[in-house]
């Protein structure tokens, strides 16, 4: 599976918090999503938003288009 970047897998990391306490977080989905596949369950895919980044809108201003 894809596991998507997400802040609150930093702020649980530094925490020392698991990351799939947040019922919010869409890398904590992930995880448990894998986690159901390793274990045999069929779990469809999540969608991921291509939600344009900090660095994507950054490069916006400037006309260029991200690589």
């Amino acid at each position: 599976g894809i596991v998507p970047d997400d802040e609150s897998i930093v702020i649980s990391a530094n925490k020392g918090e698991p990351a799939i306490t947040d019922a919010n977080s869409k890398a904590g989905q992930a995880y448990k999503n894998i986690s159901q596949r390793i274990m045999g369950n069929d779990v469809p895919l999540m969608e991921l938003s291509n939600n344009p980044t900090l660095l994507d809108k950054f490069r916006s201003l400037f006309g260029k288009k991200a690589q």
